[in-house]
């Protein structure tokens, strides 16, 4: 169970799905282009490296994404 005191986007890489990935990529872009210092700015960029390796262990299994069975 998850309590979150205060608004904010969690994207589980266990619940993402191929079709969600460009959702993805756009929240990590619109996280990059906050500033600095910014408290939503965590470390998001770790999330997006897990994200590109689960997505390129998939390919490897599959040869393509779209080739895979969901």
């Amino acid at each position: 169970m998850l309590i979150h005191f205060k608004s904010c986007t969690k994207v589980a890489l266990d619940f993402t799905f191929p079709e969600n990935i460009h959702e993805c990529l756009r929240l990590t872009n619109e996280f990059r282009q906050l500033p600095k210092k910014h408290k939503a700015r965590e470390d998001k960029l770790e999330n997006f490296l897990k994200l590109l390796s689960k997505i390129n262990e998939k390919r490897n299994k599959c040869g393509t994404i779209s080739e895979c069975e969901i």
